[in-house]
């Protein structure tokens, strides 16, 4: 009988801590964080991060002398993008676009 109530209280007490770590976890994964280069944010954001999801990517031409605007498959997030607006070069609100 001792042997069943420490075993059920040790499972509860393991159940009642597996949420709590679980948590911090996923707020660790999903902490925003400020990069100082373009390579460090490329890191973890392949293809950039934009301010919301209906920005386009601004492609300048040389050769026609024109923007274009194109889709993008940048990380959408406005708070993320606020921390790194300074690497946003050509402010087409896309910090650290890969032209592909």
């Amino acid at each position: 009988m001792k042997k069943s109530i420490i075993g059920v209280l040790s499972l509860s007490l393991a159940l009642s801590v597996l949420p709590v770590s679980t948590t911090n976890v996923v707020q660790a994964a999903t902490k925003e964080v400020k990069y100082e280069t373009c390579k460090e944010l490329n890191k973890v954001y392949k293809n950039g991060v934009r301010s919301s999801k209906d920005v386009k990517n601004a492609v300048y031409s040389k050769k026609n002398k024109k923007t274009t605007y194109k889709n993008t498959s940048a990380a959408v997030s406005a708070n993320l993008y606020k921390l790194n607006i300074h690497l946003d070069n050509d402010k087409d609100k896309i910090a650290c676009e890969k032209n592909n």
